[in-house]
């Protein structure tokens, strides 16, 4: 169902389903590439106002994201921030 989450075996949120009802097949927007993206929160008032990611907060506790290890940022030869996931199955 469009807009519903996927999870993966262990049942840790990996993505939100884009396309699928009645189909065979799903197709999932995943979240890893929105780990680095800058964001300002607007809470908590520590935090508000400061240029931060997903992958900063976690790494101070604000929240949890497994295996961030693995999701690694690099910058392309134009300039672009890309992101390369690094797992041992």
């Amino acid at each position: 169902m469009s807009g519903g989450g996927a999870f993966d075996e262990e049942g840790n949120l990996v993505g939100v389903i884009a396309t699928g009802v009645g189909d065979e097949h799903s197709f999932v927007s995943l979240f890893w590439p929105a780990i680095y993206t800058p964001l300002e929160p607007k809470w908590p008032p520590l935090l508000a106002g400061s240029g931060t990611s997903l992958a900063a907060l976690a790494r101070t506790g604000f929240c949890t994201i497994r295996n961030l290890d693995d999701v690694i940022p690099f910058t392309a030869e134009d300039g672009t921030t890309m992101i390369s996931i690094s797992a041992d199955p």
